[in-house]
């Protein structure tokens, strides 16, 4: 009896350990799908593309890196008099470095590539000629090392992104993200401002 209990109280700990990090994320992503749901009922998947993206963010807190992002884009409704719906699923890649600089999240030095996902909601216009629209998204990044002076550590990003495109095939991408670093030190929150491209397919 003693060593059922053993087990079920090393079960209940081992679970704890694994949702407490997601908790955060998976309430982003709830409240998304929801305004998702409820924004654009009927949902129906009428088409599915490639997506591409290339950013750069810089952080009132000392944040200083570069986001490739690629991925599909689901169109989930069409509108007679307002702009497409669509949903994006996106694989993330953050480069330790470009070129001879290093990037930074929080004031931490990558020493490491960082990898995550997104995944958001966007509306799309077509224009004569071009495209503009308007993004929200929930993105997870991780670096697995990172130096701040003689301190070595992991760090993750939690950003809630809201983002507007415009252009062509080759679209404006411009962001105002809300960030949650974690890092060995502690939580910062930080603003962030992002700048780049986006491919239209």
């Amino acid at each position: 009896m003693a060593n059922l209990l053993f087990q079920i109280h090393v079960f209940q700990f081992k679970t704890k350990a694994l949702t407490r990090p997601m908790s955060a994320a998976f309430q982003k992503l709830t409240c998304l799908l929801f305004f998702s749901v409820s924004a654009s009922c009927p949902i129906y998947a009428v088409s599915l593309l490639p997506e591409i993206q290339a950013y750069h963010s810089l952080g009132n807190r000392d944040s200083n890196y570069s986001t490739l992002a690629g991925g599909l884009a689901i169109q989930l409704s069409i509108r007679q008099l307002g702009p497409d719906r669509w949903l994006h699923l996106l694989g993330l890649f953050s480069p330790e470095q470009v070129g001879s600089a290093r990037g930074k999240a929080g004031g931490w030095i990558f020493h490491s590539d960082g990898k995550g996902i997104e995944i958001g909601i966007y509306d799309q216009k077509r224009l004569i000629g071009a495209f503009k629209g308007a993004a929200v998204s929930i993105r997870h990044l991780e670096w697995d090392e990172t130096h701040l002076g003689n301190k070595i550590g992991k760090i993750s990003s939690d950003v809630i992104h809201l983002g507007w495109t415009a252009g062509s095939t080759l679209m404006f991408l411009m962001g105002v993200d809300l960030a949650t670093l974690s890092t060995p030190e502690g939580t910062l929150t930080e603003l962030q401002f992002a700048l780049g491209g986006r491919i239209a397919f």
